[in-house]
């Protein structure tokens, strides 16, 4: 398996005991990394990661030798989708040419992903250290499920088969050699919907004073104690937008880290029922957005692998 440290380096570690294959020093102290690969050396022998102070970078799975480099600014995620490695960044979605690294194609967002106003707190900081992170593997094939990401990992939709539009990965802890104990981050299941219509989605604007203040996101909310997910979903919808929705299935889930707080975010693909339109009742505002649009607002963390996957099945 392969892990990153808040030092910059990668490190392959034999799981059965931890000890080091080999270790690559990929940038400074104080960075963030994240780092993705195939589970199959015969479909791919590199391993491909996102760093805030180099870009995406792919090594060797073997020896750990750099193949090639991208310079995107502020690299915060990386995903293999295919022949292509989708990398995040501060200013720009990118697909790169997983071969060699040339840009297949990108997204620019209209402003910073992670604005730095007071009072914010709304991603990661590149030169902030953290913990390094197991992250998950995928298929083969490399094309027959999308997988979404997040800094943490993502979650199978359900137990079963592998399906179109997540990817069912191994739940690993965080490493970080020689850390000392830290309290674990309260944890919470929030519900969030994805609505459409005429070609647009369906988003919500946080307010402006606590946690993600004026941040976007997909409505909905936290599951209360003994409630169903679409049943909180349900409720959350009325209050939050006053409206009345059919809750359909599972589009994706995501684990994410936020510094206060972890986050199992599942959304639904939803429908409003007829005549019913979205008032901001517990949000600033509401706005029907084109998935093409969506990058280049300032959304909450855990909802950006949700802005690749949209961008990605509208230019597909």
């Amino acid at each position: 398996m392969y892990v990153a440290f808040a030092d910059g380096t990668v490190a392959a570690l034999q799981p059965e005991n931890g000890v080091a294959k080999w270790t690559r020093q990929v940038s400074g102290t104080g960075d963030y990394l994240d780092v993705d690969w195939i589970d199959a050396p015969e479909a791919d022998d590199r391993i491909y990661v996102a760093s805030a102070k180099a870009g995406i970078v792919a090594l060797d799975a073997t020896t750990g030798v750099m193949a090639w480099t991208y310079p995107l600014a502020g690299a915060n995620h990386v995903l293999v989708e295919g022949p292509r490695v989708i990398g995040g960044g501060r200013s720009e979605l990118v697909a790169l040419d997983r071969a060699r690294g040339t840009k297949v194609w990108t997204l620019q967002l209209g402003r910073e992903r992670y604005p730095h106003a007071a009072g914010r707190g709304a991603g990661p900081d590149p030169g902030r250290a953290g913990p390094g992170r197991a992250v998950g593997r995928r298929s083969a094939d490399g094309g027959s499920a999308r997988r979404v990401r997040s800094r943490k990992r993502v979650l199978a939709a359900r137990p079963g088969p592998t399906r179109r539009g997540v990817h069912r990965v191994e739940r690993g802890g965080a490493l970080f050699a020689g850390a000392a104990p830290v309290s674990p981050l309260r944890r919470v299941l929030v519900v969030a919907a994805v609505i459409e219509r005429d070609g647009k989605v369906l988003v919500a604007l946080r307010r402006p004073k606590g946690e993600r203040a004026s941040l976007w996101e997909f409505p909905g909310g936290k599951v209360e104690h003994g409630e169903g997910e679409r049943a909180a979903l349900a409720r959350e919808l009325r209050e939050e937008l006053g409206v009345r929705a059919a809750i359909g299935e599972e589009y994706a889930r995501v684990e994410h880290v936020y510094p206060d707080l972890q986050v199992e975010l599942a959304l639904y693909r939803s429908r409003l029922h007829a005549g019913e339109e979205p008032r901001p009742l517990a949000c600033e505002q509401v706005r029907w957005v084109s998935r093409r649009d969506l990058p280049g607002l300032p959304f909450c963390e855990a909802d950006v692998p949700i802005l690749v996957r949209l961008a990605e099945e509208e230019l597909s």
